[in-house]
Order: C-alpha cells, then structure tokens, then sequence
C-alpha cells in the first residue's frame, strides 16, 4: 500500500462506518417489523414467533459486529491523524503547510483549491507542497504501512 493509499483511509472509513452502521438499522428495523400472521387457528403459532425471535437475534448480532467493526475503523482514522499531526512535532520545513495539506486531503475530503484558499498559497504550489508532504510522512511512518 502506498503512502497515497494509506493516507486516503482516513476518508473514505468516515463512509465505511456510516454504511456499516445503516445497514445493522436497517436489519434490526426489519427483523422488529417482521409480525406473525395470527390466524383462528392456534396450531404452530410458537413456529412464527420463533423465526421472528432468530431473526431479531441475527440482527442484534449483525449490530454488534458492525459496531466493533466501526470501532477498529475509528482506531485507524485516529492513527492516521495523529501520525499527520506527529509531522508538526518534527523539526521539518513546511511541517504546518504540510499538516494542513495532508488533513485538507485526507481527513476533511477538500479539493487542491480549497485548501490553497485556507493556507493562502496557489494551488499548484499547494500540489508541490502536497507531494514533499507525501515524502516527509513516509519517511517517518513509512515502515509501518508500506510492507502491506
């Protein structure tokens, strides 16, 4: 995984969890909406009622590993940002220019333009700053990331 790739986690997790998180809703919604039909006939009613207790079970289920799953995905996001902040904490030239760049990017989703207007700089300069930052970050974290 590139450095690129590595970085970009931090916001595309943001979508994963919510999808995750949605979708364990819609299951519970659905296996809560789920009602055995109850006839004049009282032969195998428990039957009914034991399909919609297994089926708000697997949903409660499916809710908890969606949200340990959110969890780990949490755990990764802040790893990355504070691995962004950990460039400011180095003596680097540009180290705030590259904080910045690389939260625009990779943890708030802007644009080249956006974030030239934030820091004040042109975009293409911004471009350059963005790629010397790719360099300082894998430089220091490099190894945890890129055997993958």
């Amino acid at each position: 995984m590139n450095t690129r790739a590595y970085l970009s986690q931090a916001k595309n997790i943001d979508n994963a969890i919510k999808n995750l998180l949605e979708y364990a809703r819609q299951c519970r919604d659905d296996a809560t909406s789920i009602t055995p039909k109850l006839s004049d006939m009282k032969v195998q009613s428990s039957h009914a009622q034991d399909k919609m207790a297994t089926s708000v079970a697997k949903a409660l289920d499916y809710e908890k590993d969606a949200r340990e799953k959110a969890e780990a995905l949490l755990e990764i996001r802040h790893k990355i940002v504070y691995q962004i902040d950990g460039l400011r904490q180095k003596n680097i030239k540009h180290a705030n220019d590259y904080y910045n760049i690389l939260m625009g990017y990779y943890v708030f989703d802007k644009n080249t333009s956006a974030i030239a207007r934030d820091i004040h700089f042109e975009p293409r300069y911004v471009r350059i700053l963005h790629n010397r930052a790719l360099v300082a970050f894998e430089n220091m974290y490099g190894e945890e990331y890129l055997k993958d």
